[in-house]
């Protein structure tokens, strides 16, 4: 994964995991790649900082995804969020560590059961089975140990290849909420060359620009992803979002998902305007 951007996925209340980049490398490589992000570190001690803001640099949820998906990056985390991704505690699971359990238990008493003859023969006394009070006895002399870190998230994580994990912690990023069928419309948006920014100071999901967005002014408030054939699209929704569009001089934009996942786009803007 030498060449692929490290994304840190932080836990943060009420979120589903915070995607951060920390590298200026890395930064100036997703810039390369049209993912500009926001720039949010500053300094408590300095509060004019707030006007020249430094790394890290924070992605939406979409641009990590998509990230991944194009194999341009891979995702840090652990804790919750890493469990979340490797599932929950299975059938399968608890069978697999009864069995090691008693796989372990059983070595352990065919060496008690060895040394105990060996004590005898020093002895001198050659009866080996001492009947059920030796089998109580042998079964209390056994332990079980607790290990540092987590057996089952181990074998979980021994179960998948780097890439299926990967691809199971950006689903359970985008299982919460709309965020799945808005990435879908993210990546069709960043198919067609756009840069694509957090949209809710001009009331829309994302606003999109032509280019680098140092270099361009954006053209599209672009809204959240409306399910194609269920949801309906508000009459005074359409009218304001036209006018606010007009207003902030960029195309107000609508995108719905079909069956297939396939996205289409609705521009609506005020004729007679500018």
């Amino acid at each position: 994964m030498d060449d692929k951007v490290p994304i840190s996925l932080v836990q943060a209340p009420g979120s589903s995991g915070v995607p951060l980049v920390f590298s200026i490398a890395a930064i100036k490589r997703l810039r390369e790649l049209g993912v500009a992000g926001i720039l949010t570190g500053t300094l408590p001690a300095a509060t004019q900082q707030n006007a020249f803001l430094g790394i890290p640099l924070r992605l939406m949820i979409e641009e990590a995804a998509w990230l991944v998906e194009e194999g341009f990056a891979y995702l840090v985390c652990g804790g919750k969020l890493l469990e979340d991704a490797v599932g929950n505690l299975g059938a399968e699971d608890v069978a697999m560590m009864q069995k090691k359990a008693e796989e372990s238990f059983e070595e352990q008493r065919a060496f008690k059961r060895q040394q105990h003859i060996e004590k005898l023969q020093r002895l001198g006394i050659t009866k080996q089975d001492g009947g059920e009070e030796d089998s109580r006895l042998l079964e209390a002399s056994l332990f079980v140990e607790t290990k540092n870190e987590s057996t089952l998230l181990k074998h979980k994580e021994a179960q998948f290849d780097i890439a299926v994990l990967q691809k199971k912690i950006v689903d359970n990023l985008l299982s919460h909420g709309k965020n799945h069928n808005d990435y879908l419309m993210y990546r069709a948006l960043r198919s067609q060359g756009y840069f694509l920014s957090p949209g809710a100071r001009f009331g829309g999901r994302f606003i999109a620009y032509p280019g680098d967005p140092l270099r361009y002014h954006s053209h599209l408030t672009v809204q959240a992803c409306l399910d194609y054939r269920h949801e309906p699209l508000d009459l005074l929704q359409l009218v304001s979002g036209g006018r606010l569009g007009t207003g902030v001089k960029k195309l107000w934009v609508v995108g719905g998902v079909k069956d297939d996942e396939e996205i289409e786009f609705f521009s609506v803007e005020w004729a007679g305007f500018g």
